[in-house]
C-alpha cells in the first residue's frame, strides 16, 4: 500500500549549490519521498541575505522609484550558481533569466516575493526529474484573503494523491481572481502541512538547520539538547513562546488527521530529530 511522505525543505537547506546536492541525497535514501516542498534559498553565511528579503527591498524601491537592477541581478546569479553546481541543462539558464524578468515587468508584492520559491522548485524538479506543481493552483486564498481551506483540500487530493513525483514551491497560492497571493513570512511550513493533510500522508518530514527541537537556542547555549519527543499541544506552545523552528499556523492541519511530523537536519540528517504525535501516540516509534 502507498504511504506517501511530505518533504518541505527550507531555506538554509537550500541555500546553495551544494545544499542542493545534499537535499537530492535525502530524498534519494530509503523512505518514498514522492512530494517535495521547497522554500526560497536563504542565507549561506553570517551577513547574508535571504533571496525573499532581497525580493522584498526590489518590490520596495520599485514602489519607490529606486534603482534595484543589482539586487535583481544578485538574485539571477545566485540561481545561475545553483543550477550550474548541479551540472544540469543549460535551458535553465533561459528559464531564470524569464522568471527575473517578469520580476522586472511586475509591481504585484506577492508575485515578485513568491518568485524565490518558484524558482527554486523550477531547479529541484529539472534536478530530480520530478513534477513541477505550481502552488497557485492547488492552494487556494478566498476574497477577504482566509485561506479556502475546502478548496484547497479538494485540490490537493485531487492533484497531488497519485504515487507521483513531484516539487511544489512554498509560500504561496492564488487569491480569488487568480493572482499569486503569499502567506505570512515560514509560509513553506503551511504548505507542506495542507499537502500532508489532503494526500493523507503518512508522514510529514520538515527539513531544518537544527537537529529538531531543542531545549534552549543552540547558537546561545552549546549544552542545547534535541528533544525527541513532543505533542502537538506542546510544539504549539513552545511556537508560541517564540521558537522559530516551525510555523505555528502549520499545526493545526497534520494534528486534524493525526499526521506524524518528524523535524530533522539537513546537514546531519542521520540525526533522529523531533517526532510530533498526537497525546495518545506520545513516544512512540
Amino acid at each position: 500500500m502507498f504511504s506517501p511522505v511530505v518533504s518541505k525543505f527550507g531555506g538554509s537547506s537550500l541555500s546553495q549549490g551544494g545544499q542542493f546536492h545534499k537535499v537530492k541525497s535525502i530524498i534519494s535514501s530509503g523512505k518514498k519521498r514522492n512530494c517535495i516542498v521547497v522554500s526560497a534559498p536563504g542565507k549561506r553565511f553570517n551577513g547574508d541575505l535571504k533571496v525573499t528579503d532581497l525580493l522584498s527591498e526590489i518590490h520596495r524601491l520599485k514602489e519607490s522609484g529606486e534603482s534595484y537592477e543589482r539586487l535583481l541581478l544578485q538574485i539571477q546569479n545566485r540561481y545561475q550558481e545553483i543550477f550550474c553546481h548541479l551540472n544540469i541543462s543549460k535551458d535553465m539558464g533561459r528559464e531564470i533569466h524569464k522568471v527575473c524578468k517578469e520580476i522586472n515587468n511586475s509591481l504585484d508584492r506577492d508575485f515578485i516575493l513568491s518568485r524565490g520559491e518558484y524558482l527554486n522548485a523550477l531547479i529541484m524538479a529539472k534536478s530530480l526529474g520530478y513534477i513541477l506543481v505550481d502552488a497557485k493552483d492547488i492552494i487556494f486564498f478566498k476574497e477577504n484573503g482566509v485561506l479556502d481551506e475546502k478548496r484547497t483540500d479538494q485540490a490537493i487530493h485531487n492533484r497531488l494523491s497519485k504515487e507521483e513525483k513531484v516539487i511544489v514551491p512554498g509560500f504561496y497560492g492564488s487569491n480569488s481572481r487568480g493572482a499569486v497571493k503569499t502567506f505570512a513570512r515560514g509560509g513553506s511550513d503551511i504548505t507542506g502541512a495542507l499537502i500532508a493533510k489532503g494526500i493523507g500522508a503518512a508522514l510529514y518530514e520538515n527539513w531544518t538547520d537544527v537537529s529538531g527541537v531543542m531545549t534552549a537556542d543552540p547558537s546561545i547555549e552549546r549544552s542545547a539538547k534535541t528533544i525527541p519527543y513532543l505533542s502537538y499541544k506542546e510544539l504549539m506552545r513552545i511556537t508560541q513562546e517564540g521558537a522559530q523552528v516551525y510555523h505555528p499556523d502549520a499545526i493545526p492541519p497534520v494534528e486534524s488527521r493525526n499526521i506524524a511530523l518528524h523535524i530533522k537536519n539537513t546537514n546531519s540528517p542521520k540525526e533522529s530529530g523531533t517526532i510530533i504525535k498526537g497525546d495518545d501516540q506520545h513516544g512512540k516509534d
